[in-house]
C-alpha cells in the first residue's frame, strides 16, 4: 500500500501538470482585427495570398491591431495590394498609423 499512494500521487500530479500546460491562460483573438474611422472591424478566417481592400467609405485607410491569422499580413498603402510598406506577424500589432489599405496573408513569407 504504501507504493501504490506514491504511484497514484505522481499519476494525478501528472495529470494535472498536463492539463495546465495545454489549457490557455487566456482567450486568443481568431482573424484579423483593425480599426477605421474608431469603430473595431474583424476580417474573420481569411484566405491565403488574396487581397482584402480595407479601405474605408471616405477614403481612409486601416490601424491594425490584431493579426489572429497563423501567416504573416503584409500591409498594402494601396487599395490592390501592390505597394507594401509592413510585414506583421502573428499576434498583437505595434503601434501604426491608419495608413494601411489592403491587407494580403502571406504564408511564404
Amino acid at each position: 500500500m504504501k507504493r501504490v499512494l506514491p504511484a497514484v500521487a505522481a499519476v494525478l500530479g501528472s495529470a494535472a501538470f498536463a492539463c495546465a500546460t495545454t489549457t490557455p491562460a487566456h482567450a486568443v483573438e481568431s482573424g484579423f482585427v483593425y480599426l477605421q474611422s474608431g469603430e473595431r472591424k474583424t476580417l474573420e478566417s481569411p484566405e491565403e495570398r488574396r487581397c482584402y481592400d480595407l479601405t474605408g467609405e471616405q477614403g481612409e485607410g486601416f490601424k491594425p491591431v490584431y493579426n489572429g491569422a497563423v501567416v504573416t499580413a503584409i500591409l498594402y498603402s494601396d487599395a490592390t495590394c501592390h505597394r507594401p510598406f509592413v510585414f506583421l506577424s502573428p499576434g498583437p500589432a505595434f503601434d501604426l498609423p491608419p495608413f494601411a489599405h489592403s491587407v494580403r496573408f502571406d504564408p511564404d513569407v
